[in-house]
């Protein structure tokens, strides 16, 4: 059955069908308020990307001393984030749960006579995808002011019409959201599997006929007869700087010094894009910490502690690291690469581990540092070792990356499939 369409009057939604309205949000919702106040029994809430989700008291992260100004969100009600519109990873989300929700959020309930909850979910979620609310933003933090947000028009078939197209996406979403799962199973046992590569290969060789004799490592039963053991910092030259003395953010040039940082370091690799650079004047305070090949550049601060990568060439010429890095040179005992993935090995990663469970902002300092012993090959077979490496993570990495292209895919299909759905695009009828 071919149906009647008409413009909707907005750019990027173009033609819907003629029997919709297009309403404003202020005549479909309804902002609520209300806080807890001293109120207990309201469960924390959080918006993420896989949408309005219970929050554990217990399980990390920072909270404030007190919940008094957080605001009451029941079942159905829709929860935005109107701020920092580019940054956030969702606007919108349904709640299914009774709870509450930082007061800097906006809580909605719809006029059920005109709209459902899922419908209006559904619209704000394709909107979402495609960032169509920039041309609402204002001001530094990219905020969609209150007064701009009743304002903003929705197409809004009938009733009966909403239901049926939530009940197809519902299915249709949950099919692909299963299909995504399935990917993302397959990409953590791949990444397992390289990770237990890395610490076979680091802790007991290529030979596994070799003949291994106890470890005094934390977490390596056995290393191979003719392997030794050393302390990591007897091993290599740490360093790193604790400050800039007083440098800010104004003093970063268009043209310089790239100032690398632990942004610059994506899956194990350094990425020479998103820098900042300083003048020669700042290069030159700190010699130690001037990059050179075959440097390791180690996370020593915060969350992302213990992430690393080697500086295997320095596209952009001389470089340094801001404090958020240490530095590794090896000595001649060490090969660069062995050491490389070494760090990478479960062994060192669960010192990281425990240092991150210890302690409010996790440091790697050479204190801490001190006890962490490594096992040393001959040095011609720590370079076959991490040759051995280089080509198993790239055959690895290479699997991993099909099953990210196939689950960005499906993210697609999936966000043509809601936008075509919720502009009427695809005809849906109750028994779609």
């Amino acid at each position: 059955m071919e149906q009647k369409l008409k413009d909707s009057g907005i750019p990027w939604i173009g033609i819907i069908p003629e029997h919709w309205e297009i309403l404003r949000n202020k005549n479909v919702l309804v902002e609520l308020k209300e806080v807890v106040g001293e109120d207990t029994s309201f469960p924390l809430l959080s918006l993420s990307l896989s949408g309005v989700k219970l929050r554990d008291l217990d399980g990390g992260g920072k909270f404030p001393a007190e919940f008094t100004t957080y605001k009451k969100v029941q079942p159905h009600n829709l929860v935005f984030c109107l701020f920092d519109m580019d940054e956030t990873p969702r606007t919108i989300g349904l709640s299914k749960h009774r709870g509450m929700i930082t007061g800097a959020y906006n809580v909605y309930k719809v006029c059920s006579e005109i709209v459902t909850p899922d419908w209006v979910y559904y619209f704000y979620l394709s909107i979402d995808q495609q960032k169509a609310l920039k041309p609402y933003y204002s001001g530094l933090r990219k905020v969609v002011k209150p007064e701009t947000f009743t304002k903003i028009h929705l197409p809004v078939p009938p009733l009966a019409e909403q239901e049926a197209i939530a009940a197809y996406l519902d299915k249709k979403c949950g099919e692909i959201d299963e299909l995504i799962e399935v990917e993302q199973q397959m990409i953590s046992e791949l990444e397992a599997y390289r990770q237990s590569v890395i610490t076979e290969a680091v802790t007991h060789g290529l030979d596994s006929d070799m003949a291994q004799k106890q470890s005094s490592i934390r977490g390596v039963d056995k290393i191979p007869t003719n392997w030794s053991e050393v302390n990591l910092l007897k091993a290599i030259y740490l360093r790193a700087r604790l400050g800039w003395r007083g440098l800010k953010a104004e003093e970063y040039v268009d043209e310089g010094f790239p100032f690398l940082s632990a942004f610059n370091i994506v899956n194990n690799q350094l990425i020479w894009k998103n820098l900042n650079f300083i003048n020669k004047q700042r290069y030159d305070e700190s010699p130690e910490i001037k990059l050179s090949l075959h440097d390791i550049l180690i996370v020593k601060d915060g969350a992302g502690i213990g992430k690393c990568a080697r500086v295997e060439d320095m596209p952009l010429g001389e470089s340094t690291v801001n404090s958020s890095l240490g530095v590794i040179t090896v000595s001649v005992k060490l090969y660069y690469s062995y050491l490389f993935y070494f760090f990478l090995s479960s062994p060192f990663q669960d010192n990281v581990l425990f240092l991150k469970n210890g302690m409010g902002v996790p440091h790697l300092t050479q204190e801490n540092l001190k006890s962490v012993r490594i096992p040393l090959p001959p040095v011609e077979e720590q370079k076959a070792i991490a040759e051995y490496l280089d080509a198993k993570c790239t055959e690895i990495d290479g699997l991993i990356k099909v099953k990210q292209e196939k689950i960005e895919t499906l993210k697609q299909y999936r966000q043509s499939l809601i936008f075509e759905a919720v502009t009427g695009k695809t005809l849906i009828t109750n028994n779609a």
